[in-house]
């Protein structure tokens, strides 16, 4: 067969794939009950495979970066969870008031199941949550982002459901016995594949929801109600939600049982404080000099602390920082005199008590969080941080991931007093709450760090400086790309996006230059090493950019030069 027919048969199956697609992608489409149950013969994917591959379709970054980042606390009841209201369930209160951690201690209580006994009537339960966070990506507080998590949260626990709520991808999968002509999730079939999930016959899979952070979401207040007060109308559906106390919500939740944090009583607060105080050596030192004037200063914290948790553990993080470091007691009380009791002025005041030695390091460890790529993971923090001080040669390899997590975690408590966490599980740094990043985000804020920048120091310039790093040190074994991929160039791009934001008032030409040409040498090292290339093949004459995706075909390859045209990059 000559090239022209290889190639005309080519066009022929791509045409005849995009024909199946539209066809079964039309809204009129019926499914076939019994290709649903079935699975094509002779295929490169075992029917498993394919189920774990939808379900993996709907994930995206942070998708649950939230839910590690919220601590464990608080005792609640669980009425509601026995009855069949077919209302939500509304967790309410003022930013930092526990609402996330009442909503998590919950879903992970023990007693939880015992409950649900008596509404599930032995049909199979499905606990699934979803914690909006407007700081993270866009996709975290929009609709799409939720449908995704949930459903991706089902399908992990069940997968052979699979055929049944995405019975278009299932259909389609027989017809051309390929993935690669799934089209992307649009909301309409997210939609699709929810309403089937929440319409399963009698003896289907009862579903208890968690929603939290209402107020986090991208949708009108209003709008987004009508949709949860639906889905809770279900009978195999339960919902708990949480935001603040916005007029909408109260309106839309009126008549929904509910928990008002601020109803809880003080004992949590107290073992809050004194767990993190009494295992401190400085604390019981100055409790003994002091004849028990330690007990009482915590006596303070938990009545100024007026139930909100997080106030608690941002001003029981700046104590315990001033304790370490030698503060007598009288400046203890002092500093906590200086801390008002709302939360949206206390990272004022907690950054105020910060020694102005420090204030230079504040500042860029909040710049480098800030101005990087989100969610921002931990090692191209640290080496961010580490080439500071001129060190670029960091062979990642060699290095105990435990201590360099210990050294993070002490760096960020020093200089930020716990507005900034590291999160294990994610291997991610985060706001400890949402109202960290509204604080930090106001101008004056903003301002106020930027005048207290160390001396030559852009953000900018050593983000690109870990992501050359992080190339260099890159093993096919732990991470595998393919030219053109999308995970390579989404790592590639947060190079050039850095080096294009690189400020030439603070970073000379010729630095910034060396800066590229080492990313550019890493990440060329990447493409050409990358598993099954061999030295032979031709492909490791190309140069790494003439793999970057076009969105218009029939356009020339790009090079390293046209990147730095593309990014407006003049060294």
């Amino acid at each position: 067969m000559t090239v022209e027919n290889i190639a005309a048969d080519s066009i022929r199956q791509s045409d005849l794939t995009a024909q199946i697609v539209r066809r079964i992608w039309n809204p009129d489409w019926k499914f076939d009950r019994a290709l649903l149950a079935s699975f094509p013969r002779q295929t490169e994917l075992s029917a498993d495979q394919l189920k774990s591959i939808i379900c993996e379709s709907w994930r995206f970054d942070s998708m649950d970066d939230r839910e590690e980042a919220i601590a464990k606390t608080f005792d609640c009841t669980f009425r509601w969870l026995e009855g069949d209201s077919g209302l939500p369930y509304w967790i309410t209160g003022k930013p930092g008031s526990g609402k996330s951690t009442m909503m998590k201690f919950i879903l992970h209580h023990e007693a939880l199941d015992g409950h649900l006994q008596k509404w599930t009537r032995g049909s199979p339960l499905y606990k699934i949550k979803y914690y909006a966070w407007k700081p993270g990506a866009e996709m975290a507080r929009s609709i799409d982002g939720l449908l995704r998590t949930l459903l991706h949260q089902v399908l992990t626990m069940s997968p052979d459901m699979t055929p049944y709520i995405c019975p278009r991808r299932w259909s389609l999968f027989h017809a051309v016995r390929e993935i690669g002509s799934f089209p992307p999730w649009t909301t309409w079939e997210l939609e699709e594949s929810f309403a089937r999930l929440l319409t399963f016959k009698e003896g289907g899979p009862r579903l208890i929801l968690f929603v939290d952070g209402l107020d986090e979401f991208d949708i009108a207040p209003v709008d987004l109600c009508k949709r949860i007060q639906s889905i809770s109308a279900h009978q195999t559906v339960k919902v708990c939600v949480a935001s603040r106390p916005w007029p909408q919500f109260s309106d839309a939740f009126a008549s929904s049982p509910g928990l008002q944090m601020y109803l809880l009583t003080d004992a949590n607060i107290q073992a809050f404080v004194r767990g993190h105080f009494l295992g401190v050596v400085a604390f019981q030192e100055l409790n003994d000099l002091y004849r028990g004037g330690g007990d009482q200063l915590l006596e303070v914290i938990v009545k100024k602390a007026k139930g909100v948790f997080l106030w608690t553990a941002l001003v029981t993080q700046t104590l315990l920082e001033n304790l370490v470091d030698g503060s007598s007691l009288p400046h203890l009380k002092a500093i906590l005199d200086t801390m008002p009791s709302e939360i949206e002025i206390l990272y004022d005041a907690i950054y105020a008590a910060i020694p102005k030695r420090l204030l230079g390091e504040v500042s860029a460890t909040l710049q480098l969080y800030v101005l990087a790529s989100q969610p921002l993971n931990w090692m191209t923090f640290w080496l961010a941080d580490e080439t500071r001080d001129g060190s670029t040669t960091i062979h990642t390899q060699s290095l105990d991931m435990d201590k360099v997590q210990a050294s993070i975690k002490r760096r960020l408590g020093a200089r930020t007093r716990g507005i900034l966490e590291l999160v294990p599980r994610t291997e991610t740094i985060e706001y400890l709450h949402r109202t960290a990043a509204e604080w930090i985000n106001q101008a004056r804020v903003w301002e106020q760090l930027k005048t207290v920048s160390p001396p030559d120091f852009d953000p900018h310039y050593y983000l690109l400086q870990a992501e050359a790093i992080q190339a260099e040190n890159w093993k096919p074994s732990e991470r595998f790309f393919l030219p053109g991929s999308i995970d390579y160039w989404k790592d590639v791009m947060k190079g050039w996006h850095y080096a294009s934001q690189v400020d030439p008032a603070v970073i000379s030409d010729k630095a910034l230059a060396t800066a590229l040409d080492r990313f550019h040498d890493a990440v060329a090292k990447m493409f050409t090493t990358f598993i099954g290339l061999e030295d032979t093949d031709p492909s490791a004459n190309l140069s790494w950019a003439s793999y970057q995706p076009m969105k218009v075909l029939g356009v020339r390859a790009n090079t390293f030069k046209g990147l730095t045209a593309q990014f407006a990059i003049v060294p």
